[in-house]
């Protein structure tokens, strides 16, 4: 992901598309084109907000897919407090798995573990679904190294949320890629419930003592002895709304 001016550039669309390089984002926002076709124009202009791909003879606009107005979080992450993002690379994930796994299952370099095809940097698939059976998300596997593996497009749109062993043998994996993949799901933290429930009450408690300090600070003060007084009465009702919110949950 590339940015110019407000405009952000999703590579990984492009490079599905039939721009083999796209290795270059002008100030006019475009993208160009490596090899024998590509035309070098600082002539072209584009329209505000837009960007263009240059063709061996023509210029013409990028789909919205390709380009993000802002940057805002992807919508597994929208509105949960719980997950946290992370861009970790394939070799990240090897010196990770080489430091903590005692058996050296280590990632084979920039190869997808399913099919074995050469990947990008940022093409990572999630062992076990983000999404816990119900809705509820899996907060503990989402962030586990050993869930992270480096996977072509192909193979991550088929997966989905299927259960990857499953999924694995409908395909014809090898019975080796099958076993490592199962490793790595064995040492995945598993779905806890209660601690889960425990960090739903965290982040509660948090917006009640927010939603506290935030009314003591949009009253008027008249006078400085007020300021005392004001200021225990939010302590005094902040103290009961969590203690409220901690009972109600036992």
């Amino acid at each position: 992901m590339n940015t110019t001016d407000d405009v952000w550039i999703s590579y990984k669309n492009i490079r599905e598309r039939d721009i083999e390089h796209p290795n270059a984002v002008m100030k006019c926002n475009m993208i160009l084109k490596n090899g024998k076709s590509c035309i070098v124009c600082p002539k072209y202009y584009c329209k505000e907000h837009d960007i263009w791909r240059c063709g061996k003879h023509r210029s013409f606009s990028l789909n919205e897919k390709d380009t993000l107005k802002k940057r805002e979080g992807s919508i597994r992450y929208s509105g949960n407090m719980t997950l946290t993002r992370t861009n970790m690379t394939y070799e990240q994930l090897n010196v990770y798995d080489n430091d903590n796994d005692n058996d050296n299952d280590e990632i084979v370099s920039n190869r997808c573990v399913y099919c074995d095809v050469i990947v990008s940097q940022n093409m990572i698939d999630h062992i076990c679904s983000l999404i816990k059976k119900g809705g509820a998300p899996n907060i503990y596997i989402t962030e586990s190294c050993f869930n992270k593996v480096p996977c072509c497009k192909v193979c991550n749109s088929s997966k989905g949320n299927k259960d990857a062993i499953e999924w694995m043998i409908s395909k014809n994996c090898s019975q080796e890629r099958i076993d490592m993949i199962q490793r790595r799901i064995n040492k995945i933290p598993k779905w806890d419930e209660e601690l889960y429930k425990g960090m739903c009450l965290k982040s509660k408690v948090f917006m009640l003592m927010i939603n506290h300090v935030t009314t003591f600070c949009e009253i008027k003060i008249t006078t400085p002895e007020n300021i005392s007084k004001d200021y225990n009465r939010m302590i005094y009702a902040m103290t009961n709304s969590v203690n409220n919110c901690i009972l109600s949950t036992l």
